[in-house]
């Protein structure tokens, strides 16, 4: 059965269910309910989150505290120091045991979940029911959510006032170990991650699909990532928001741009947080150790989907991907394609132009 086999991620929530729609209509059988498939086709960032549970203990980098767009840079240092002697001066006193963030449970659990029968309505029910419950709020399941946010949000969060006396806006070490000593913290910092991780939406690979890893990865991975470069394009984004300001030239549509606060302050904040989280999307992939061999440089999209892609892989598995030619000749990926052919991991790569616009939205020499 399709439930048993086929796993699914995609940022967009109408992506995820059009594929549960097309899922469903290719392994429909007569006088069956449809399938439950929330625990196998999910909506997340594929890129934005935790992949190895260890970095909780590992601690957050001190790099995740580097002022972006919109933040204080005193603030920025304030916080950047203190993490920094939480992680170096053991500051910690309690010593976690590594069972805080053992999944195995969780893994017979998903296991366990997967093998049960759904022949009628009322059996899809039932199966919805235990998923919400396997994931609730009084379950290990969420204290590790909880503490991943944290993790994640730490790259993301606006860094504004700070100092001694001053409530906790920014998660730190500190932060996400109290949380794995604890259910939670009950602050209005967690409820904060918690909304981020909706909004982005962060996606920890180890806690949505538990099971998987706990037999080392996927079989196969295919995909056609999005191609663009981790930086804010002034061009695309006022093409959706203000079509007018697309049209002109660079020079009149800076001048436009700048104008914004006065001509439209609605538009500004949104331009302006459009950038904000931009940027803390690069200093993720720089800083967060997900992408150590294409998170330098320019971060290319499709460069950390391929990445990512090959972490999620058994030893043994395959992957296929529809990426651009750069991902072997670009300085950039020099790294990445490099491990790729020194491991001799390498089956095949096939170089296309779009001369017949089989892609409508890339160019005919691309």
């Amino acid at each position: 059965m399709v439930r048993h086999c086929i796993y699914a991620v995609d940022k967009n929530p109408l992506a995820v269910d059009l594929c549960k729609v097309a899922l469903w209509i290719e392994c429909h059988t007569v006088g069956l309910p449809l399938g439950f498939l929330d625990h196998h086709v999910k909506c997340g960032d594929s890129l934005v989150g935790v992949m190895d549970l260890a970095v909780l203990e590992e601690c957050i980098p001190d790099a995740a505290y580097k002022a972006v767009t919109g933040d204080d840079k005193k603030a920025a240092a304030w916080y950047r120091k203190r993490n920094k002697r939480e992680r170096t001066t053991g500051q910690r006193s309690l010593i976690l045991e590594s069972a805080s963030i053992d999944t195995a449970v969780l893994a017979e659990d998903y296991e366990a979940f997967g093998e049960l029968e759904e022949h009628t309505a009322a059996e899809v029910k039932t199966l919805e029911e235990m998923y919400s419950e396997m994931r609730g709020q009084d379950t290990s399941w969420w204290q590790l959510k909880t503490a991943c946010d944290l993790w994640t949000y730490a790259f993301f969060a606006p860094l504004q006032t700070a100092g001694p006396g001053e409530p906790d806006l920014v998660p730190t070490t500190d932060t996400v170990l109290r949380v794995l000593d604890s259910d939670s913290l009950g602050t209005q910092l967690e409820e904060d991650a918690l909304q981020a991780s909706r909004t982005y939406p962060y996606f920890h690979w180890p806690l949505e699909f538990p099971d998987v890893f706990a037999n080392g990865g996927f079989d196969v991975v295919l995909g056609n990532p999005p191609w663009d470069q981790v930086q804010p394009e002034e061009k695309k984004f006022f093409g959706i928001h203000a079509p007018e300001i697309a049209l002109l030239t660079g020079s009149e549509r800076k001048k436009a741009i700048k104008q914004l606060p006065n001509t439209d302050p609605e538009l500004n904040n949104l331009w302006l947080s459009h950038k904000r989280d931009v940027k803390g999307l690069s200093k993720f992939a720089h800083a967060s150790g997900r992408f150590p061999l294409t998170g330098t440089g320019k971060t290319n999209m499709y460069s950390a989907f391929a990445e990512m892609a090959r972490d999620i892989l058994t030893p043994i598995g395959y992957l296929g991907m529809i990426i651009p030619t750069g991902i072997a000749a670009d300085y950039t990926n020099k790294l990445f394609f490099s491990d790729l052919v020194e491991a001799k991991l390498l089956i095949s790569l096939y170089d296309f132009e779009n001369k017949g616009g089989i892609f409508p939205g890339v160019h005919r020499s691309y």
